[in-house]
This record gives C-alpha cells, sequence and structure tokens, in this order.
C-alpha cells in the first residue's frame, strides 16, 4: 500500500468518526454500506484488499452522497425554521391588540355607569359624578398607553418581517412560499392596524365624553 492510499484511508477514518459532525454517524454508515454493496453488487463477498485498492472511488463517492446528505439536512432544517419563524409570528400578531381589546371593550360600559344609575332612579350628586367621570378618564387614559405599546409591537413585528428574509438567507427554492407567508402575516398585521384605529377612536370619543362630563359636574 503506497504512501497516498494510507493518507486516503487516515483522512477517511478520522472523517468517519469526527466528533464535530458525530450526530450524523449514523448517516455515514448507511451512506459507506450503500456505496460499498453499490460497488460489489456484483460479488457475492467483499474483501477488505478490494477495498484498499478501490478506496480512491469509494471515497469519492461516499463523499459525495454526504455532500448530497448535508444539503438535504440544511434544507429540511430551513424549512422548519421558515414554518416555526412565520406561525410565531402570526401568534405574535394575534396576540398583540387581543392584550387590550377586553379593557377597551370594557370602556363603553364604564361610560354608560351615570345612565344606568339614572335608569335605576339613582341620585348621583356632584361629587359623585366628579369621581366617576376622572375614574373613566384615567382607566381611558390607561387603555390609550396600553394600546400604543401594543401598536409598537406590531410595528416591531413588521420590521422583524422585512429582515428575517435577509438574515435567514432564504434559498430560492423556499422563497415563493416565504412570500405567500409573508403576504399573510402583513395581512394580519393590517388587520391589526385596523383593530387598533378602531379601539384608539373608542379612547378617545370616552376620553372626550367623560371629560364632558367632568366640566359639567363641576361648574352645574
Amino acid at each position: 500500500m503506497d504512501h497516498s492510499t494510507a493518507k486516503i484511508i487516515d483522512e477517511f477514518c478520522n472523517w468517519l468518526n469526527d466528533d464535530k459532525t458525530s450526530k450524523h454517524n449514523k448517516e455515514k454508515k448507511s451512506i459507506l454500506a450503500s456505496v460499498l454493496k453499490s460497488n460489489n453488487s456484483s460479488q457475492e463477498s467483499l474483501h477488505l484488499l478490494d477495498v484498499i485498492q478501490d478506496i480512491r472511488s469509494l471515497n469519492k463517492s461516499i463523499y459525495s452522497q454526504y455532500d448530497l446528505y448535508l444539503e438535504d439536512f440544511k434544507y429540511e432544517k430551513f424549512v422548519k425554521k421558515l414554518e416555526e419563524n412565520s406561525e410565531k409570528f402570526i401568534s405574535r400578531i394575534n396576540d398583540s391588540m387581543s392584550k387590550v381589546l377586553s379593557q377597551v371593550l370594557a370602556l363603553p360600559i364604564a361610560a354608560a355607569i351615570p345612565a344606568i344609575l339614572k335608569s335605576n332612579q339613582i341620585e348621583v350628586d356632584n361629587g359623585s359624578q366628579i369621581i366617576i367621570a376622572l375614574a373613566l378618564i384615567a382607566y381611558a387614559t390607561i387603555c390609550y398607553f396600553a394600546l400604543t405599546v401594543q401598536d409598537e409591537v406590531l410595528s416591531n413585528i413588521k420590521k422583524q418581517v422585512e429582515q428575517f428574509e435577509e438574515d435567514g438567507k432564504i434559498p430560492s427554492s423556499l422563497k415563493e412560499q416565504w412570500i405567500k407567508d409573508k403576504k399573510q402575516i402583513n395581512s394580519l398585521i393590517e388587520k391589526q392596524k385596523h383593530l387598533y384605529y378602531v379601539m384608539i377612536a373608542v379612547v378617545f370619543l370616552v376620553i372626550f365624553y367623560g371629560s364632558t362630563k367632568l366640566i359639567s359636574a363641576i361648574f352645574s
């Protein structure tokens, strides 16, 4: 056995037992078995000398198949990453405005308290009206700041979506899928933005209503 052949065998052994790629050991052995079987399909038994003599050809075939396996592995890994990130974006978008939705929906009920008391023929003096109006304005103000925080979250998500394609280095084979996911994500963001504008309008209306009630109670 010449020096070059011994070197190839030594490199192959190091590759097969490389700790850095130990998670692929099963696939390496499977590729090795497949190549040996394919190259010696015409023989009933396989001899070590035959392997050594044909080591250059075997080595090339094994490395070629391993490279193909790694490409598939990376592709599948990125598909999973793409799916996980798309789901994560959608989940975060759906959570953004829903966190304050119940608080804002309570505003009209809170604003209706004076009318409810009046309909039940419960007298509310000016001091009580001032307290109710101040509480309503304070609650609406809290809702306003909570909404602005969630709007900022939506803006950040949109920026992250725009950066994901560049940072993730999406392969051309997955760009079509990402375009569909991105379209869905941006559509959800726009819908949440519309919901934000509606809720902000409700907040401002309640603040205006509370302010008029407060002024009326003070000067009456």
